[in-house]
């Protein structure tokens, strides 16, 4: 039988589904069997990110499914060859490229959130400068036990952490139920069909995924997504209830609020990694969201 391409079977928002599908129900056996490979790359220094890379609130899980990618870390970097699971715990600052020799870089990522999971491919090309991202193959999964997804991801960070390895039958159990659970939901009635329009689902996706980049707001959007920043703003007001640059203010309070909780990091440096270059603008923007500046804000939880 001849093999379809993995980027052909992407094509189109249907075919994805089925794909991601088979490729979560094929870790899930490769794990049930003892045929598996989790990598947890960590970071001397989470929330700093440099360049192209990004980091992000969620827990980003790519499955290799053909090639071979390699990620850039702040301190290092970590090769994922087809059939092995990546977790980036949050903060950890990454870049993906095709590895060198690979033709191609093939994966599902699977991005876990506090209230809901996304599914996008991520195809490129072993062609410097040329990368493909999700386009309109984009699922976004929201079910109850959404959250709960979110806090075994943090165990099994934390197990992988304290046992120096990611082999240990705590860590099976968790990466087994973890994509069960994803699975299961990928496959119930309705999943395939997203709540939004595949613009809104990218532009939030973008804007999540660039949220320390001091250059993201809604024109740098609209042009990464080849459209007017008017209209964008339209569409995603029409389709949300909200305007675009108070979802992206929003989201960066809500990371500032956690490194203000549970890092040392100076104001300024949380600033930064918030993606507001003025330290004062970002100030005002937390005490507007939250009633407080950031050194009340830290002071009132220590």
């Amino acid at each position: 039988m001849k093999r379809i391409p993995f980027a052909q079977r992407c094509a189109t928002p249907g075919e994805f589904a089925r794909l991601a599908a088979e490729v979560l129900a094929d870790q899930v056996s490769r794990i049930s069997g003892g045929r598996w490979s989790l990598k947890v790359p960590f970071s001397l220094r989470p929330f700093e990110a440099y360049g192209k890379m990004h980091f992000h609130q969620g827990y980003e899980i790519p499955v290799q499914c053909s090639g071979r990618a390699r990620w850039e870390l702040v301190d290092g970097e970590v090769v994922a060859p087809s059939g092995s699971i990546l977790l980036f715990p949050l903060g950890v600052g990454h870049h993906e490229y095709v590895d060198r020799g690979a033709r191609h870089s093939c994966n599902v990522n699977v991005f876990v959130g506090r209230d809901a999971v996304t599914i996008h491919p991520l195809i490129r090309p072993g062609v410097p400068g040329v990368e493909a991202g999700p386009g309109r193959r984009i699922r976004i999964l929201r079910f109850d036990s959404a959250g709960l997804v979110f806090d075994m991801c943090g165990e099994l960070v934390s197990e992988v952490e304290s046992a120096g390895r990611s082999g240990t039958p705590l860590a099976r159990g968790l990466l087994l139920a973890i994509l069960s659970l994803i699975l299961k939901q990928l496959n119930s009635p309705g999943a395939n069909r997203p709540l939004n329009s595949p613009l809104v689902s990218r532009c939030r996706q973008e804007a999540l995924r660039y949220l320390s980049s001091t250059s993201l707001n809604v024109a740098w959007l609209a042009e990464r997504l080849g459209c007017s920043a008017d209209y964008l703003s339209h569409v995603f007001r029409k389709e949300t209830g909200r305007r675009l640059a108070s979802f992206i203010n929003e989201e960066r309070v809500k990371l500032a609020r956690y490194l203000l909780r549970s890092s040392a990091m100076g104001v300024g440096e949380v600033a930064q990694s918030c993606g507001y270059a003025d330290p004062g603008y970002f100030a005002r923007v937390f005490r507007r969201w939250t009633d407080r500046t950031p050194r009340e804000f830290r002071s009132a939880r220590t």
